[in-house]
């Protein structure tokens, strides 16, 4: 998960490094040699996250950068009108974890629907 919390629990329980899915196949080896070696390891996309949570306060404006990589990728299937299922088959992922990725997009963002997502994103240079 990319949920700066799922990694906190982990951590909390034991964990020496963390990976998302999204995380790719280098850094995935760059982990497992760092906890190899007795090291602790955390993807980048959690530490964008965790460093977009620290930046945030609860009176700032959304922005872009505190999206993953793959939420980005998905924000330009949808500006070109692509259905959650067409994004599923260009990613060839599970139409729930497109759904899943809309959802967090949009809570990140704080708006309300898609419409609002392309119109925000139109506005912030996306």
């Amino acid at each position: 998960h990319a949920h700066p919390s799922y990694f906190k629990n982990m951590m909390q329980m034991g964990a020496r490094g963390y990976v998302t899915k999204n995380s790719s196949k280098e850094e995935i080896v760059k982990a497992i040699n760092e906890v190899h070696a007795g090291n602790k390891y955390v993807c980048a996309e959690i530490k964008n996250a965790i460093s977009g949570q620290l930046l945030e306060g609860d009176d700032s404006k959304p922005h872009l950068g505190v999206l993953t990589g793959r939420e980005l990728e998905i924000i330009n299937y949808i500006k070109e009108g692509l259905s959650s299922k067409e994004i599923a088959g260009k990613f060839f992922i599970a139409l729930k974890t497109v759904e899943v990725h809309r959802h967090n997009i949009l809570k990140k963002l704080k708006l309300k629907n898609s419409t609002s997502l392309v119109n925000f994103v139109h506005q912030n240079g996306g």
